[in-house]
């Protein structure tokens, strides 16, 4: 064993057996590989204890119940006029919505809604007194939102029959309520007490939305108030620091833009070393906007010993790199290094190094990825480099180190992303070794954790052959429980606004709650399933980023539903977690080419979400992401005439995307293979599979050199079973609710 192995074996395990009291001990120099067999429980890696899921089918979310629903998808009556007056006027067609918005006896709990759209509707056409009468109807009656809502109506209302006080005495109660949205209010501050003439009044409204939410749409309406109401001499208090404090928000948003006109504004005024950091800022922000030769020269001055010094250094090496100078990145790299052994710019400048390394030079980023985990052992980058020196062992046979490393990455960092896959391959390093029962110990803790998963599976099937029986459900249901109370004192708005389709006002109506009464699976989940159906009644202009953010959003909610036993959560939570259209299209195609429909839905669902318009980046159209030559070439081959138009209808686009992938399984043989040449290229997994001969499929997609390719084959594999077990042959959209 080579001396690089004994010290991550050391380190890894040492540090392991420090943190969690584990017995894992160094191998000798003398010991070899394979005669070194940790007993399973020496390894410290245990099934994590997840939350139970909630006992009865109505504490999953706040969401119409099945009947409700399919009532309301037939709206008829005052419900169906009313929700038709209310989009009207959310458009800003006024007149048209309004007599669609009285109180009706049917609109029970959207009662005060309607006198609320009654009084903005009023407002908007220029009736300010009606209005006026239309909101205080609503009076006590409203709750939620519409207590937010409200007085920023009424005061604009105020504004505009020119009673700026009376509109001041309005905002100024709406901001005493401690959890109350800021920004909008603040805002309509201002121009009230400039109107009511109270022009420092209307500066401090104005500068609390300019500082306070500098990310805010707001805060271009308050710095051009701002410009327009101060004095170009007037001194302002700490108005330095305020500045540099917007700016460094913005910089942390990543608003380079922003953030450096903002820093450039400040530097004249600044000093010291704000002056430093305000300089230093600009450079970097010059270096995320791509003008590498600007950053280089703009970092010149603070590459001295000072306080910024390594960060300005990782920077300027940064940059040098960006600019093709690959010789020079590696001796600035290396310097920084060895000045800094353990600044926190240090640890960024290892994790790159190591980067640069991957792919042309394995053995030096073999080293690096050491050198950042013994540096920074339990630092931002532990995870990745405990992953990177586990995986180059195992390729080289050092399965003994494999397993050491990975078993205890996986204990020390529980909750890390890798840990599915370094427990897999642990236990694959374990059956190398010849210790059966150490892997199927590890791969029990695989597939009770990640079941509904990749990994999970893998492991599932290595246990199934293996003759050992299925793991038992890691996750549990709470007990049961009767419906019970609301779960937040707005829940029947909510509903009832959902069951209409007025999606925009629901979920404002979910965000009070979150602010209100605190954050939960159950208001993640609701604003899961609003998004979702947003998107799929066509009620959004961005119906990509709605499914996809829902999607997001429920994993989030509910991230039991990959462990064993996440199967019992309602299909109506999953099938938010996987949505499916276009299924007659998907089936014909694939019934056509003889594909696993499953498997080509699981595809679609990575490239577009079932999106038919969207366009990447990269220029890639449609519900299969076809680039417009690849495109062409296959409409030419099937006969199709070809135009840019076509690439978003929804058939054609499955037509040529389903031939293109039949073209790929037929020359490289296999689906992970055609998978990768989708994603990545025909000429690289050409390229990478004459590299790797010999391997096998699960090492093979582990070895991807794409990380980006590596996670979306793996992850359209475990999402095709997803969609089968969830769907079947039944596959349809379905858009019930749970009662």
């Amino acid at each position: 064993m080579n001396r690089a192995t004994l010290t991550t074996v050391a380190l890894v395990a040492g540090v392991a057996c420090v943190a969690h009291g584990i017995g894992l001990r160094a191998q000798s120099p003398a010991s070899k590989p394979a005669a070194v067999a940790p007993r399973p429980s020496a390894t410290g890696v245990t099934t994590t204890d997840h939350e139970p899921l909630p006992g009865h089918p109505s504490r999953y979310w706040v969401v119409p119940d099945s009947l409700t629903l399919q009532t309301a998808q037939g709206l008829t009556g005052s419900l169906a006029q009313f929700a038709r007056g209310a989009r009207l006027i959310d458009a800003g067609n006024f007149a048209a919505g309004l007599p669609l918005v009285s109180v009706q006896p049917g609109l029970t709990s959207l009662a005060p809604y309607a006198r609320y759209y009654t009084g903005v509707a009023l407002l908007g056409l220029g009736r300010a007194a009606e209005a006026d009468a239309a909101f205080a109807a609503v009076g006590n009656r409203a709750d939620g939102y519409l207590k937010e809502a409200l007085p920023l109506r009424m005061a604009e209302s105020a504004m505009a029959q020119k009673d700026p006080k009376r509109a001041v005495a309005v905002l100024e109660q709406a901001l005493r309520e401690p959890k109350a949205s800021r920004d909008e209010p603040l805002l309509l501050l201002g121009a009230a007490r400039e109107a009511a003439g109270d022009r420092d009044g209307a500066l401090t409204a104005y500068e609390r939305v300019y500082y306070e939410f500098p990310l805010s749409d707001r805060a271009a309406e308050a710095e051009a108030a701002i410009t327009r109401l101060r004095s170009p001499d007037v001194v302002v208090p700490d108005r330095m620091k305020r500045d540099l404090t917007r700016a460094e928000q913005l910089f942390n948003a990543r608003r380079w833009t922003a953030a450096r006109a903002a820093f450039v504004a400040v530097l004249p005024v600044a000093t010291g070393a704000d002056r430093d950091l305000a300089g230093l800022r600009i450079a970097e922000s010059d270096h995320y906007l791509k003008k590498g030769k600007a950053a280089v020269t703009a970092l010149q001055p603070y590459l001295r010993p000072g306080p910024f010094e390594a960060e300005a250094r990782f920077f300027h090496l940064t940059a040098t790199r960006a600019l093709g100078d690959r010789v020079r990145y590696v001796t600035l790299a290396r310097d920084l290094i060895a000045d800094h052994p353990y600044s926190n710019w240090t640890e960024e400048t290892l994790n790159n190094l190591a980067s640069h390394f991957v792919g042309d030079d394995d053995e030096e980023a073999d080293q690096v990825f050491r050198e950042l985990a013994t540096r920074f052992p339990r630092g931002r980058y532990a995870e990745r480099a405990a992953w990177k020196i586990g995986w180059e062992s195992y390729k080289k046979g050092r399965f003994t180190e494999t397993a050491v490393t990975f078993e205890a990455a996986a204990a020390m960092f529980p909750r890390a992303d890798y840990r599915p896959s370094w427990l897999y391959w642990a236990a694959r390093s374990r059956e190398q070794l010849g210790n059966q029962a150490a892997a199927l110990a590890i791969y029990r803790v695989v597939a009770g954790d990640y079941l509904n998963s990749y990994y999970g599976r893998l492991a599932s099937r290595a246990l199934t052959a293996r003759r050992e029986l299925p793991v038992a459900p890691s996750v549990v249901s709470g007990r049961i429980e009767a419906a019970g109370g609301p779960l937040v004192p707005n829940e029947t708005v909510i509903k009832a606004l959902s069951s209409i389709e007025l999606h925009d006002a629901a979920l404002r109506e979910v965000d009070y709650a979150r602010r209100m009464w605190g954050d939960s699976p159950a208001l993640q989940a609701t604003t899961a399933w609003i998004r979702n159906q947003r998107a799929l009644q066509g009620q959004t202009t961005d119906r990509f980023s709605d499914l996809r953010g829902a999607i997001t959003i429920m994993r989030r909610a509910y991230p039991q539903f990959m462990a064993a036993g996440g199967e019992q959560l309602p299909d109506d939570v999953l099938r938010i977690i996987f949505p499916l259209d276009y299924w007659p299209l998907i089936k014909k195609y694939s019934d056509s080419y003889k594909f696993d429909p499953f498997l080509m839905t699981a595809l679609i669902a990575q490239e577009s979400t079932f999106t038919a318009d969207v366009r990447s980046s990269a220029n890639a159209v449609g519900l299969m992401q076809l680039i417009p030559p690849t495109a062409r070439r296959y409409a030419t081959k099937l006969g199709i005439r070809y135009s840019s138009g076509i690439l978003t209808q929804p058939e054609t686009n499955i037509q040529l995307g389903m031939r293109y992938f039949k073209d790929l399984m037929d020359r490289f043989g296999g689906a992970h293979f055609a998978l990768a040449s989708y994603n990545a290229g025909e000429n690289r997994i050409a390229r990478w599979i004459a590299e790797r001969p010999g391997f096998d499929q699960d090492e093979f997609i582990d070895d991807i050199p794409f990380p980006e390719t590596q996670n979306y084959v793996k992850r359209i594999l475990g999402t095709a079973d997803d969609y089968r077990r969830l769907y079947g042959e039944r596959a349809l959209p379905v858009r019930s609710a749970l009662r």
